[in-house]
């Protein structure tokens, strides 16, 4: 089936819901910097330190963690290995390790856990083949590094895997004698009722030449070949030590597995590897480069894996040295079929670390890599890939530090692929200057493909064009022009390290292609070495804080790319407001125009964080650990619930302040009412103000407090007219980057009739500190002959005081957050014979 069956008139629309999802993430980059002061170099195209999160669309995505280490029995878990049955029975193999996480001959167990629901729920595990002893026992054995092999024909599981005694790969004899315990065995385990039970035997002398030392099947998933006079053989890949190198190897079957036969060893620096049979019934082998190439090699089989030709790097495929997989996307599909040229491949997509797992898609028997999703560019390293049967795929791979083992599932439409291979010709480029790129696509589709755009994405301070690519008919090819200008800071490269590029072409649906390109870098700054990075910083969960808000404890993912943007390898080192940013996010020597990503720092939520709702990532990085040599980074806030601020703002009841004392409301009085504020969001605000009321530096969830007074003065024609027009008061506030704005309507005054009874009352005010903290004290003097109600009122709260004796006093002292106050007032209102007074009194203000 083509990925690329039509192609619409336009292309989508970037507001549509499926564009958004695609480009979605809870999380925000924060901006980059370097040492120089200048942001990295503008790029035509959309420079992403981040990939898009395996969640976001299009096609579907889930994840689930199996194992880890530390739990169930283990102190580790690695090397996985996946298949599924006839039935559709998925079984996921991996090793227990018992004591560390050591390879053979620790007596390791090969375990298993099951799904039967196309991986949504896993059942408890069970153990395919128990390891013995402890590391010290004289008669201890073990099994290590798991790969299944089913025949389809029959439906027979095999678990391939090593038995170890005394030695591992590395101190193994030579010899195939079963009970020298010096030898590093193969062994099989082999299940006839789907995988519920197994029966192991030690196959050393038919995948072992003698005169080899250390052998061991490459951990994951062999193949059985559907074309040509070899159709049902069961083929097995391995890796032996012998002449001073690795070796990789087939072993393989005829009849249906019970006697198993070894190929001719072939190759140098080689190591775990993998075979897929082509569309035309060759069979490919993919490896591991133990010599240290950082990519992956290839070599051709045309008898069916018993011997292979000459053995090359495929620079589209970066390695860190590391387990990958391949498979075919379209298992049954028929000889020669376009379908049956379709290849899927993961590994840790990096030459650096084992990190950054991702899938990669071919058209064209593996000859190039269009298709390219990351899984998880954090922590990963071995991996295995399997068809579900049910158009989906399974990968198991190791991550959290090769600790533990998680099991994802897609689709293809998943895979954003269109089969268009683009070809990027090694290039040279002075540093700072521009060069024309010619850059090759051919439509792989079995449709046309319309018109598309191509870019460049180079490292950051580098920029690209983005040029049209016309419609192309089926197996047309153009060549189009980029222009690619390299960083004024780029370093000059040796012919063993080029810049690597990538080009990407966009279909007008949105599906992509993708290709490496090696570029060369001549001249160096025209001003001597260069000391310079550029990072990013991104929260990297698809949390739901609205359904699962963060706690107080918890941690909150935070990771960084890096990038030396320099001349000059340096020692980077990071300091900041999360943990583990050292020695997390260190790294020893990072060369020039080197990156890496860091996935190990996090935030531990504290109370005060949870009652903002938020965090913001603040970090510093350093070069060489100089301090004169370093950049801020701040991120984007965090959110750690879902933020709801809001603001309510209430007026009180009018009190007239009788400013001549002739007892009556009349033009020059004072008309007063108390406004407050109430935060009844669900978060803490801060900068809570209003001009000329009141300024509080910040406002609790559910809190409440005095936000001053409005005064309004009567004027004769208010008292003529009987009434003074009303007022509205609008109070703003803040939480992080959320503006948030409360409103109360003053009603109008109507003017009384009634004289205002005068009251005779002292009132004083003061600040004190109690305990590092301010606190506020207001005191009123009931100095004339009738009881007064009074009610003392301010910024920090108020409290009401029924019939005050005359000769008796009020008194209260009101808590503040603070450990200083500017200068303020309290405020008192004075009640007596139905009629309310408002008498202030100030403080001075006061730090602790």
């Amino acid at each position: 089936m083509p990925l690329h069956p039509s192609t619409p008139a336009t292309p989508p629309d970037p507001r549509s819901p499926a564009c958004a999802r695609r480009r979605g993430s809870r999380a925000a980059l924060a901006a980059g910097l370097s040492l120089l002061l200048v942001a990295p170099a503008a790029s035509a195209q959309a420079f992403d330190p981040f990939p898009p999160a395996a969640t976001d669309g299009p096609g579907t995505f889930s994840e689930q963690t199996l194992a880890v280490g530390g739990t169930g029995g283990y102190a580790n878990y690695r090397i996985p290995a996946l298949t599924t049955t006839n039935d559709g029975t998925i079984l996921a193999s991996y090793d227990g390790r018992p004591f560390n996480a050591g390879d053979a001959p620790q007596p390791n167990s090969i375990l298993q856990r099951v799904s039967r629901d196309g991986g949504a729920t896993w059942e408890a595990t069970t153990v395919v083949a128990a390891g013995y002893g402890t590391n010290s026992s004289p008669d201890k054995y073990g099994f290590s590094d798991p790969s299944y092999v089913v025949d389809r024909e029959t439906g027979t599981i095999f678990n391939f895997h090593v038995k170890s005694f005394d030695q591992g790969f590395g101190g193994s004899a030579t010899g195939i004698d079963p009970t020298n315990r010096q030898i590093l065995h193969a062994a099989v385990s082999v299940s006839e009722d789907g995988g519920e039970t197994w029966e192991g035997r030690v196959i050393t002398e038919g995948a072992k030449d003698p005169s080899w030392a250390g052998i061991f099947a490459a951990s994951g998933e062999g193949i059985q070949l559907r074309y040509g006079e070899h159709a049902g053989r069961l083929v097995q890949q391995f890796t032996a030590r012998t002449g001073g190198t690795y070796k990789a190897y087939s072993v393989y079957s005829d009849d249906h597995g019970a006697t198993w036969a070894h190929g001719e060893a072939f190759g140098t620096g080689m190591d775990e590897n993998k075979s897929v049979e082509l569309s035309d019934g060759r069979v490919m082998m993919n490896s591991r480069d133990s010599a240290g190439s950082k990519y992956r090699k290839i070599a051709f089989s045309s008898d069916g894996g018993h011997t292979y030709g000459p053995v090359t790097l495929d620079r589209q495929l970066p390695d860190p040295t590391n387990n990958g997989s391949i498979s075919r996307l379209y298992p049954d599909a028929p000889e020669g079929s376009a379908e049956a040229k379709m290849l899927l491949f993961s590994n840790s997509n990096s030459t650096t670390g084992r990190e950054n797992v991702t899938v990669r898609l071919s058209c064209d028997d593996g000859a190039t890599w269009p298709g390219f999703r990351v899984v998880n560019p954090g922590s990963g390293a071995y991996s295995t890939l399997s068809p579900l049967g049910d158009g989906r795929f399974g990968l198991l791979y190791e991550t959290q530090g090769m600790n533990a083992i998680s099991f994802a599932s897609f689709d293809q439409e998943w895979l954003n692929a269109t089969c268009a291979s683009t070809v990027v010709p090694d290039t040279t480029v002075a540093t700072g200057a521009t060069v024309q790129v010619p850059v090759e696509v051919t439509n792989q589709n079995q449709a046309p493909l319309g018109a598309s755009r191509l870019t460049i994405d180079a490292p950051v301070g580098w920029s690209a064009t983005t040029v049209d690519v016309p419609a192309l008919a089926v197996g047309e090819t153009v060549t189009v022009q980029v222009a690619l200008t390299a960083s004024a800071t780029a370093a000059a490269t040796t012919a063993a390290n080029p810049v690597r590029v990538q080009s990407v072409l966009t279909a007008a649906d949105g599906t992509q292609a993708r290709a490496y390109g090696y570029v060369s870098v001549t001249g160096g700054p025209s001003g001597g070495a260069v000391t310079s990075l550029a990072v990013f910083g991104k929260y990297t969960t698809d949390r739901d804080v609205a359904a699962q808000p963060y706690t107080v404890g918890e941690r909150v993912p935070y990771s960084f790319r890096v990038y030396n943007t320099g001349t000059t390898a340096y020692r980077s080192t990071a300091t900041g407001n999360l943990t583990n940013l050292s020695p997390g996010c260190n790294w020893s020597s990072l060369p020039a125009g080197g990156t890496y990503l860091c996935a190990l720092a996090y935030r531990v939520v504290t109370a005060g964080d949870l009652a903002d709702g938020f965090f913001v990532p603040e970090t510093r990085w350093y070069m060489n650990a100089d301090q004169a040599s370093s950049v801020a980074l701040t991120g984007e806030p965090v959110d750690l619930v879902d933020r709801r601020p809001s603001l309510a703002v209430t007026a009180g009841e009018p009190t007239v302040e009788d400013t001549d004392g002739n007892g009556s409301v009349n033009a020059g009085d004072v008309v007063v009412n108390q406004v407050t504020v109430r935060n009844t969001g669900n978060v803490r605000l801060t900068g809570v103000g209003s001009a000329g009321l009141c300024t509080l530096p910040e406002l609790a969830a559910g809190a409440e407090a005095s936000c001053g007074t409005v005064r309004r003065t009567l004027t004769a024609a208010d008292v003529a007219a009987g009434s003074l027009a009303g007022r509205t008061v609008t109070v703003d506030a803040a939480n992080g980057g959320l503006a948030v704005t409360g409103r109360v309507d003053v009603a109008p005054y109507e003017v009384p009739t009634t004289p205002v009874s005068p009251v005779a009352i002292d009132v004083t005010a003061s600040a004190q500190c109690v305990a590092g903290k301010v606190q506020l004290t207001g005191r009123a003097v009931n100095a004339g002959d009738e009881a007064v109600d009074v009610t003392i009122r301010t910024s920090a709260g108020s409290k009401s005081f029924a019939g005050v004796e005359a000769g008796r006093s009020a008194s209260q002292r009101f808590a503040t957050r603070s450990a200083s106050v500017a200068t303020g007032q309290v405020s008192f209102d004075v009640t007596a014979g139905g009629a309310t007074s408002t008498l202030v009194a100030s403080y001075d203000a006061t730090t602790c």
